[in-house]
């Protein structure tokens, strides 16, 4: 007789703790969730490129004419301070998502595969540190903590030489941009190469 009153008491505590689970879990369905570690959600239409403890970056489609989408307008998020930066692109620029290095957002500018644009942001202020339109050749990207492009030049330096490959060819030099010490800075390479 005890053993059934313990059960029935067990099965009834249960219930009660069941019910108010229920009752907890359907408060719990109405509220956002979190996507990060506040309580942000993405709004429509948002994509969430990136994300870490310290920062985060949301991009929505760029809408060129009605209905017509071409790369994205970008908000960053510092995370520590709860500060919220937009990217304010300028006319016809044309912006993509790049890459993140510590504290900066890399965007990646333009249409055509071989001229493009860097713009490096901060996201503890909002504000570019470096813009650079550049010729997108062999290696550049971001390599380590370094930010390699080429700028196109008129003639090799004296001294130097590079193989054309045909005509409509022009020379290129290879630079750096360092995400640590923010200064662009020779790389002392060059190449010639075919322009579209």
């Amino acid at each position: 007789m005890k053993k059934i009153a313990l059960i029935i008491s067990v099965m009834i505590f249960c219930l009660s703790c069941n019910e108010s689970t229920e009752s907890q879990n359907e408060t719990e369905e109405t509220v956002e969730a979190p996507v990060g570690t506040d309580n942000f959600t993405l709004q429509e239409g948002d994509t969430l490129f990136f994300e870490n403890t310290n920062f985060r970056v949301v991009g929505k489609e760029n809408e060129i004419t009605e209905g017509d989408f071409m790369g994205y307008k970008f908000r960053m998020y510092d995370l520590k301070t709860g500060k919220e930066f937009a990217y304010k692109a300028e006319e016809n620029e044309i912006v993509w998502f790049s890459s993140v290095f510590n504290k900066y957002l890399l965007l990646d500018e333009g249409t055509d595969a071989q001229f493009r644009s860097i713009i490096i942001l901060d996201m503890t202020t909002g504000q570019a540190v470096f813009k650079q339109n550049y010729v997108n050749h062999e290696g550049a990207g971001l390599q380590g903590d370094t930010f390699l492009y080429w700028l196109q030049i008129e003639k090799l330096p004296d001294g130097v030489t590079a193989k054309c490959p045909e005509e409509q060819s022009g020379y290129v030099e290879k630079w750096q941009f360092s995400l640590k010490t923010l200064k662009p800075a020779k790389t002392n390479e060059y190449d010639c190469i075919y322009f579209q």
